[in-house]
């Protein structure tokens, strides 16, 4: 089940004045005056991993704007089967169609715990005027973001050059070799329990991360481990001696997507 904060409209403009992603949102445009037109809730909602934020064919009655976590949109086929198409993160909306259309064309789920704003569409129709430009521009993003996929599925091409990554892994194993010069492991991932605790020792900030992470997703010891390792790979990728706190948070995300996407 999901979580809700209902907050009026009136402290709605409040909560929205104060948000840290305020220039992401929809909302990043809109005056006191404009807020003044508001009389449907605006809902904060906690999602948690895996739950169902709307379904595909649904009745399309908002838009939500994502304000922390993760969240995957699918697209059924006739066959029963399904495809992902996007990944939303912190600023992106989910359910633009809403605008357009009487029902959602995707099926949105949380990867990870995740919060987002719903705006009822009375209330997006009602301030279209001036919430064209937010739109437009999600709009915008969501079609360059499908034309790049398209460019690098038709090309190949996309991101760093098959000659650089190439040097970066030949560079990280030369690490790894190094590492377990008189041990039975030859990488990372072989490391054992002792091993791991060697060699991917935590400052204070990725050690919150990684606990936090265990607590609210319920990683299990050797989940814990395995992020662990995955974080000394991307440290040893980045030419790193220490584990940084971006490299945990991104060995989190891993294993979230990991297990959401096939659960």
């Amino acid at each position: 089940m999901r979580e809700t904060e209902i907050r009026a409209a009136w402290y709605g403009l409040e909560s929205c004045e104060k948000c840290a992603i305020r220039h992401l949102v929809l909302f990043a445009d809109l005056t006191s005056k404009d807020f003044g037109v508001i009389h449907l809730p605006i809902e904060d909602i906690w999602l948690p991993p895996g739950t169902a934020l709307y379904q595909q064919d649904q009745s399309a009655e908002a838009l939500f704007t994502i304000r922390e976590g993760l969240v995957k949109l699918e697209q059924y086929l006739a066959d029963g089967n399904y495809r992902i198409v996007s990944l939303l993160g912190q600023g992106d909306v989910a359910g633009l169609e809403a605008t357009i259309s009487p029902h959602y064309e995707h099926t949105a789920v949380a990867l990870v715990p995740t919060k987002v704003c719903r705006l009822p569409r009375e209330v997006v129709a009602r301030l279209t005027p001036q919430l064209n430009r937010q739109l437009m521009s999600k709009w915008h993003g969501m079609v360059q973001r499908s034309q790049q996929c398209v460019r690098e599925l038709s090309t190949g091409s996309g991101g760093e050059a098959s000659a650089v990554i190439r040097e970066r892994v030949m560079a990280a194993r030369a690490i790894q070799s190094r590492r377990f010069r008189n041990s039975k492991a030859t990488t990372n991932a072989a490391m054992s329990s002792r091993q791991t605790r060697d060699h991917c020792k935590l400052d204070r900030e990725s050690s919150t991360y990684l606990e936090q992470a265990m607590e609210q997703l319920h990683f299990s010891a050797r989940a814990h481990d395995r992020i662990l390792k995955v974080a000394r790979t991307l440290a040893d990728l980045a030419g790193s001696d220490p584990i940084l706190a971006n490299h945990i948070l991104e060995a989190i995300q891993y294993r979230s997507l990991d297990r959401a996407l096939f659960m």
